[in-house]
C-alpha cells in the first residue's frame, strides 16, 4: 500500500492504476493537478479528508461504486469519464462531516446511477443527453412513481427513488434505460420533457 498524506500540493500530475492499492490524506490539499484513475476501484483507491481545488479528475476504464467523494471537500474541479453509481457531496451519516461539492463541471463525464447528497447542485454543470439529471428525487418520490413511464421503465423507477434522504439530484445515461426497459430515446426523452425537474 502506498499513501500520499497530510500536505498541500499544486499543479502535479497524480495517476492512480489498479496495480498498488493507494490511501489519500487525510489532510491532504490538491490545487490545479490532474488526477489520472485508470480502472481503479474502491479496493485500489481511498480518499480521506481530501480538498481538491480546481483540478482535473479524469476516469479511464470506468469508476464503479465509488463513494469516496463524499469524504471529499471538492471546488472547481473537472470530472471526465465514466462513473458508474458513484455518490457526491454530503452524506454524514455513512461517511462523516465534511464533504462538500461545487462549481464542477460534469459536462465531459457519463454518470451511470450516480447520487449527488446535501449540496447545491446549481453551481454543478452536467452532462447533456442522452445523461439526464432528476433534480429533488426524495421529495418527489410520488410523483416520480405515479408518471406513467414508457416501456418497463416502471420498474427502473422505483428502485430509482430509493435513494438516501438528503438525496438533491441523481444522474442516468439514458443509453442504459432503453437497453433494458423496452423504450427508445427519443420516446424517454419526450416523457423527461414533460416530466419536468430534469436536466437534459
Amino acid at each position: 500500500m502506498r499513501s500520499l498524506d497530510a500536505g498541500t500540493h499544486h499543479g502535479k500530475r497524480l495517476s492512480f492504476d489498479d496495480s498498488e492499492r493507494w490511501v489519500l490524506g487525510p489532510g491532504l490539499t490538491l490545487t490545479e493537478c490532474d488526477l489520472l484513475l485508470k480502472k481503479c476501484t474502491i479496493r485500489t483507491l481511498q480518499l480521506m479528508d481530501v480538498q481538491l481545488i480546481n483540478s482535473r479528475i479524469s476516469v479511464t476504464g470506468g469508476l464503479e461504486g465509488f463513494v469516496d467523494w463524499c469524504r471529499c471537500r471538492i471546488s472547481g474541479c473537472t470530472f471526465t469519464g465514466t462513473f458508474e453509481g458513484n455518490s457526491f457531496g454530503a452524506w454524514p451519516e455513512e461517511y462523516g462531516p465534511g464533504g462538500d461539492l461545487s462549481d464542477c463541471d460534469f459536462s465531459g463525464s457519463s454518470l451511470r446511477g450516480c447520487q449527488f447528497l446535501g449540496i447545491d447542485v446549481g453551481s454543478l454543470v452536467f452532462p447533456r443527453w442522452p445523461n439526464f439529471t432528476i433534480l429533488d428525487p426524495v421529495p418527489r418520490e410520488k410523483e416520480l412513481l405515479a408518471a406513467g413511464w414508457p416501456g418497463k421503465l416502471a420498474f427502473w423507477v422505483e428502485g430509482a427513488v430509493l435513494c438516501p434522504e438528503t438525496t438533491v439530484a441523481i444522474s442516468y445515461d439514458a443509453r442504459d434505460l432503453v437497453a433494458g426497459f423496452d423504450c427508445d430515446l427519443d420516446t424517454l426523452r419526450e416523457h423527461l420533457r414533460q416530466l419536468g425537474g430534469v436536466l437534459m
